[in-house]
């Protein structure tokens, strides 16, 4: 399997499935490509990581129903400071 981000050929028990729109950003299993495992384990958790944890995204998430790959609910968590003490506001 040609890997694009590698420009390598890499072995298929070495490639996996990159989701060109995330599933948790609402995609589907049907639109992929094959690449790299190592790749797809670094683009996962800097870019898709990044974005789905971002306000706005969260909240379009949560409208729209979008459970991604643990296939739950949407869940945005807050954390500000009350009178100097922490505290963690959940919304679901």
């Amino acid at each position: 399997m040609y890997c694009i981000y590698s420009n390598k050929d890499i072995e298929d028990k070495l490639c996996s499935k990159q989701h060109i729109i995330p599933l948790s950003l609402g995609g589907i299993d049907d639109f992929t490509i094959s690449i790299a495992r190592t790749f797809n384990s670094k683009l996962g958790s800097k870019v898709e990581g990044a974005l789905i944890n971002e306000f706005a995204m969260k909240l379009k998430q949560m409208h729209s129903d979008v459970t991604g790959q643990s296939k739950s609910p949407a869940v945005m968590k807050l954390k500000a400071k009350i009178n100097e003490k922490p505290v963690s506001i959940i919304a679901t």
